[in-house]
């Protein structure tokens, strides 16, 4: 598959559902997690084989800047990529603390920041667009 293949992909319908949280299954019944999973088999097509989704569980496009971010809950990251497939980065640590569950990912509407949801952590923590942690909100039980 050849990066502008990949693009297209990302670009796509597929991207598009999931960038807009839709949490149905397709009409072929393959959940969001599972598309998400389809996505990352792409990504190791590509020559990436040490990147191994484990639990996506939520997916950022961000067109503007060619990203695309996964939220991977059971890898307790969240993966960076370029449009063309290429591995950028991939964010664990928040003021030194590991990510454990991050469910959410999103960028606000002028790509400035990224906003990661964790589950087991209950916040969300805020990084700039060069991946330098900003803030974060929100408590447990709350």
């Amino acid at each position: 598959m050849t990066a502008a293949v990949f693009r297209d992909l990302l670009r796509g319908t597929l991207a598009h559902q999931l960038a807009a949280g839709l949490d149905k299954p397709t009409p072929d019944g393959r959940t969001p997690a599972q598309q998400l999973t389809d996505i990352g088999e792409v990504v190791r097509a590509h020559g990436f084989a040490f990147v191994r989704l484990n639990e996506p569980a939520a997916l950022a496009l961000n067109a503007a800047a060619e990203l695309l971010l996964i939220a991977d809950a059971g890898a307790h990251c969240v993966w960076v990529f370029d449009l063309k497939g290429n591995y950028i980065r991939k964010l664990t640590i928040f003021d030194k603390v590991d990510l454990i569950e991050p469910r959410g990912v999103a960028f606000n509407p002028t790509g400035s920041r990224i906003y990661v949801s964790d589950a087991a952590r209950a916040h969300v923590f805020i990084y700039d667009a060069e991946y330098d942690e900003v803030g974060l909100f929100g408590t447990p039980g709350a």
